[in-house]
């Protein structure tokens, strides 16, 4: 079941950023491999270019989430020098690696911070406890229980990227 959590939240990232291109919106996407954030796509690279890194299921590690949202503070910072607003969402199985880490980087963000949790493996209204814990830290959070809910929650986070 992992790795179809992951391929569930490798596509939804690609549709997501193909979305907001339609909408003129710039997206950067950040993944982790083998315990390592990495930038998959930069903004001024269009989706239809990075396809093949957005939708890569390599598998390894945990899910650093912390790093991934300080690398994602150097794009928020890299977007405010160009007067540019951000927003940040994350894509997860919900179980970030480090608790802590995540709520201190949640905390020192310019940017708010959404979170989308794939929870495939779950009974409906049973988030994984990690995911649990940090819901109150996120500006919106909501989780998915099942792929057919899946665009539905693509569109609302789609929707609210023009009111921040």
């Amino acid at each position: 079941r992992g790795s179809e959590k992951i391929e569930t939240a490798a596509n939804a990232t690609a549709r997501f950023a193909a979305a907001a291109e339609n909408l003129d919106i710039d997206v950067a996407v950040i993944d982790f491999i083998n315990d390592e954030a990495r930038v998959a796509k930069p903004a001024s690279v269009g989706t239809e270019h990075a396809i093949d890194s957005l939708t890569a299921t390599d598998t390894g590690g945990g899910t650093p989430l912390a790093d991934a949202l300080s690398l994602s503070q150097d794009v928020v910072e890299a977007n405010r020098s160009q007067n540019q607003r951000s927003l940040i969402l994350t894509i997860t199985d919900g179980k970030p690696a480090e608790v802590d880490e995540v709520e201190e980087e949640i905390h020192s963000s310019r940017a708010p911070i959404c979170s989308l949790t794939i929870a495939t493996d779950c009974a409906k209204g049973n988030p994984p406890r990690k995911a649990e814990q940090l819901q109150s830290e996120f500006r919106i959070t909501d989780e998915v229980y099942d792929k057919a809910s899946l665009d539905d929650k693509l569109d609302s986070y789609a929707s609210l990227l023009g009111r921040f």
